[in-house]
């Protein structure tokens, strides 16, 4: 029987951060979408992105850490060009 999501019960997917992951968030908000509808359309739940950003916050450096000032960079070029 599927579980949330339509995911079989006791299956879970592991979707690493990478480049191409950040780069379709951040172009997805830098043209004006919500965090939930960006993060689907790198494949990914609003969740996952949560959890990346605040692991990057925590972080200081590394992969995380840059995803979340990259993903707090997308958010303020989109406002500014709402502007």
């Amino acid at each position: 029987m599927p579980g949330k999501g339509g995911n079989p019960k006791g299956t879970t997917y592991t979707v690493k951060l990478n480049d191409i992951v950040q780069a379709k968030i951040c172009a997805a908000l830098r043209a004006g979408s919500f965090m939930g509808p960006a993060a689907a359309s790198a494949g990914i739940s609003l969740r996952l992105v949560e959890i990346w950003r605040r692991r990057g916050r925590k972080a200081g450096r590394g992969v995380y850490h840059d995803f979340a000032v990259a993903v707090d960079l997308a958010l303020g070029e989109a406002e500014v060009g709402l502007v």
